[in-house]
């Protein structure tokens, strides 16, 4: 169910949101940043180009995002992450 809640987390639709949100406030800076920068470089590209462009960026960067915000609610939900944590990188650090 897309609104049940981790204890201490978000809900998969709350992680959709804050992402989705996320990714298109850099979409827009991405898109102005091309259309300033690209020209500079001697890329010549036309608005359509430039959107089509931020467009499959943002996507890729929405899908990555989701993907390993869920797999780290999950690996704290299981009490791997935190396993891990213990058994490597603190016992690094006592050393």
């Amino acid at each position: 169910m897309a609104t049940k809640k981790l204890k201490h987390g978000q809900t998969k639709l709350e992680s959709g949101i804050e992402i989705c949100t996320d990714k298109m406030i850099g979409c827009v800076i991405n898109i102005i940043s091309f259309m300033l920068l690209l020209p500079l470089m001697g890329i010549e590209t036309t608005l359509k180009q430039t959107l089509t462009i931020g467009l499959i960026m943002t996507t890729i960067s929405i899908v990555k995002s989701y993907s390993v915000r869920r797999l780290f609610n999950w690996l704290h939900k299981k009490k791997i992450l935190r396993t891990f944590i213990r058994k490597t990188l603190l016992r690094q650090s006592e050393n």
